[in-house]
Formats: C-alpha cells, structure tokens, sequence
C-alpha cells in the first residue's frame, strides 16, 4: 500500500496513484469528481473515505492503493435528503441509509451539491416535479441555488424528445439493467 498523503486538516490528499486505482474499477468516461470526505461512524468516530461523484451515482471508497472495491454506492434517485450543515459538513439521507460528510473546504462541498442536484434536473428535464433536495442551514454558493431543479433559473433549453434519453440512462442505472441503445437513441 502506497503511503497517504494528509492535508494540514487531517484530510487524505487525493494523489495521482489514488485517481488512477480508481479509475481502473469504476468506468473511465463516468468519474465526474473525486474528492476526500471524513465520513461519521455510528459510533461517533470519522473515517477518511474517497467521495467519487459519477454520472449518476456516488461512491465511497477507502483511501487504499491499489483500490479494491467500492465499499458504498448509490444513485442519486435514491436520495430523500440533502442538508448543508455549519462546518463543511453535508447529511445525505438515502432509502437506505444516512450518510454525514465532512468536507475540508466548502467549495468541494458546493460542487457535490451542484452536481447532485444539475443531475437531478437533467433526469427530470427540469421540470417542477423534480425533487427539491437540497436543504440548507449554511451558505451555500450561489451555484447550488442555480441547478436546483425546481429552480426558475436552471431551465436549459429543451433537449430532445424531452430530455428521455439521460432519464432512461438513469433509470437503468438506478435499476441496476443496462442501457439498450436501440432504445436509447
């Protein structure tokens, strides 16, 4: 195992050799960012995990090389709650589980819920149905309030057939099934 690399503020530090282990088990072309999170234990403890955002999934790995599985994943139509706490921190509540991460700075953290919450919108094609998940007892950037789906002011320009494609894409994905391209298009 390659030694970890920590920040000042006890964060791992996301090497080149983190990046690429990585990349050799989840798909290349779908790693939209990856950062480092203390993630809270049950028992009141915090982990050093590797955050990894997808196109339509996040992961949690640990900071190991050479990386050997992902120890969580879940799609994001499976998230209920997003809240932004004081202190770099943000609760994700699934079907499944709660998730608190520390972050260690808020711009990670404001890029994890852009992300989240963009890819939401694109899922349902911004429309005033789209879950409004993202809650906040902090500042967060004005970028956040910007994708939120049900956000007057993240309406792109129509694409076609309504946007069905990524929403099948991510249905598939969520499903756990493989996109058939004839369905697709």
């Amino acid at each position: 195992m390659a030694s970890k690399e920590m920040t000042t503020s006890g964060f791992i530090g996301v090497t080149k050799d983190i990046t690429e282990s990585i990349r050799k088990i989840i798909d290349k072309s779908s790693v939209k960012f990856i950062c480092s999170i203390k993630l809270d234990t049950k028992n009141g403890k915090t982990e050093n995990r590797i955050l990894v955002l997808s196109t339509w999934r996040l992961y949690f790995l640990a900071p190991k090389i050479p990386t050997k599985q992902v120890e969580t994943t879940f799609n994001f139509l499976e998230i209920r709650a997003l809240n932004s706490h004081p202190e770099h921190q943000v609760i994700i509540d699934t079907d499944k589980s709660s998730f608190s991460l520390r972050f260690e700075s808020r711009d990670p953290l404001n890029h994890v819920v852009n992300h989240i919450n963009f890819t939401l919108s694109r899922i349902f094609n911004n429309s005033i149905f789209a879950p409004s998940i993202c809650h906040s007892d902090s500042d967060l950037s004005e970028g956040s309030r910007k994708y939120s789906p049900s956000s007057e002011t993240s309406v792109e320009t129509q694409r076609a057939c309504g946007g069905f494609s990524e929403t099948y894409a991510a249905l598939c994905d969520y499903n756990g099934i493989s996109c058939k391209e004839e369905v697709q298009w």
